[in-house]
């Protein structure tokens, strides 16, 4: 097997960590790496989300020379963290107004990066005014991919708001008022062991930290598991179901986070498939964890669920909401005949959250985590104390609305119930009182 270049090695790093703009393409022709007429034949042959892979497969093929030339490049446009991929014994670099997208508080003064210049001048109007006069030169027609300011990244920090009454219902709002309302476990696979397939989920430990710190200000009892094998996951699922504490307890919460390779499927760290409904969900009926019968069960789910990038639609101004005359369909009586016992269902008081739609891909960030948990501890630490989790669900699909690629990708999740028919009123920072 022949030995995979750097940048082979590093291709999905280099595409995700490298704003392939105009002025980045102006300077592969500027400097004789590529063509225009190879550009504009990639451009022809391949969708957006294709063309960055290609050409930096291309540039592979002319060898080590341009594989320097092409660090010299990623630097100079302010692709730092690519450079880093390719060359990361570089110490110094020509003195040229440079743009950071990375972290301040990561080590990149070896190359050099003078922030004050980059200060000056708008983004947008500098790369533009540059990249503009060097296409009209060359002739070039790249695709047309949005600049845009870089900025710091606002980092989370998890508060949740303290409840100042409890929401009581018998018959309409679940029992919420221990002082420890259950476990909270939370399984993230960062790392697997077919890394060329499956690669490292870089910034998925700041989710972590981010659900870790929202559920125990909420009230939970939290246990974070790391790198789990399939057979550990679910070794792990029949021990955690049949936990005695959830005798005492008011529901239980499950997160896991990991990669999806298809609908209803995670990854374990050793790259074996865990299905959703049979291996996580089933655990969790009323035959099989009978102490959270009657109790609501919080799922979430952080992955893929396909290959599919939704690119949006331009916005629509008007009413859309659309109505049905169709009828419900109702049993033929409200009430069992004598003869039969009262029964609940098997499955009941379920709450999934994913991250994502059947099909489609999840977006994560290195430093801030996942758009879907980042912006759901946000929801939940600031309306936790006086909003239920149903109506709290909606207010993150308003705000995930507002994250968008440099690309225009878009990312939509969605929540299922199954049988869950009460409010759930999470009241932090209550002190536990019995029922009256």
């Amino acid at each position: 097997m022949a030995e995979l270049t750097k940048i082979m090695w590093n291709l999905p790093n280099l595409v995700e960590n490298t704003d392939m703009n105009k002025l980045f393409l102006a300077k592969l022709v500027e400097n004789k790496i590529l063509s225009e007429d190879l550009l504009r034949n990639i451009q022809k042959k391949e969708k957006n989300n294709k063309f960055p892979y290609s050409i930096f497969m291309e540039i592979d093929k002319k060898g080590k020379d341009s594989v320097t030339k092409l660090v010299d490049i990623l630097i100079e446009t302010g692709n730092v963290k690519s450079a880093k991929l390719l060359d990361n014994k570089r110490k110094s670099v020509e003195s040229h107004i440079r743009v950071s997208t990375v972290d301040q508080n990561s080590d990149d003064s070896e190359y050099n990066i003078n922030r004050e210049d980059t200060k000056k001048l708008s983004l947008i109007t500098r790369i533009n005014a540059v990249s503009d006069n060097m296409l009209k030169q060359q002739g070039i027609e790249p695709p047309d991919i949005q600049v845009r300011d870089f900025e710091e990244p606002d980092i989370l920090k998890v508060n949740v708001i303290k409840a100042t009454e409890y929401f009581i219902d018998q018959v309409k709002i679940y029992n919420m008022r221990s002082e420890v309302k259950g476990l909270a476990v939370i399984l993230n696979n960062e790392e697997f062991t077919l890394e060329e397939e499956f690669q490292t989920r870089k910034g998925s430990q700041v989710d972590v930290k981010n659900l870790s710190a929202l559920f125990q200000q909420l009230g939970f009892s939290v246990v974070i598991l790391q790198n789990q094998t399939r057979s550990e996951t679910l070794k792990y699922l029949i021990d955690f179901s049949s936990n005695s504490a959830h005798m005492s307890a008011d529901m239980m919460v499950f997160c896991m986070s990991t990669h999806g390779p298809e609908r209803g499927k995670l990854m374990s760290s050793d790259c074996l498939e865990i299905d959703i409904e049979k291996d996580i969900l089933r655990r969790f009926t009323n035959d099989n964890c009978p102490d959270l019968r009657g109790k609501p069960k919080f799922f979430i789910f952080q992955a893929c669920q396909g290959q599919d990038t939704d690119y949006g639609v331009e916005l629509k101004r008007g009413n859309t909401d659309c109505y049905t005359d169709a009828r419900p369909w109702i049993t033929g009586a409200e009430f069992p005949p004598p003869s039969s016992p009262l029964k609940d269902p098997a499955w009941e008081d379920m709450l999934i959250a994913y991250a994502t739609l059947p099909g489609f891909v999840s977006y994560r960030d290195h430093v801030r985590g996942t758009w879907f948990i980042e912006s759901l501890c946000k929801v939940l630490m600031k309306q936790s104390c006086d909003t239920n989790l149903r109506d709290m669900l909606d207010e993150v699909a308003r705000l995930l609305k507002k994250y968008q690629t440099e690309m225009g990708a878009k990312q939509s999740f969605k929540y299922e119930v199954i049988h869950f028919y009460k409010k759930l009123f999470f009241h932090p920072g209550l002190p536990a009182t019995t029922l009256q």
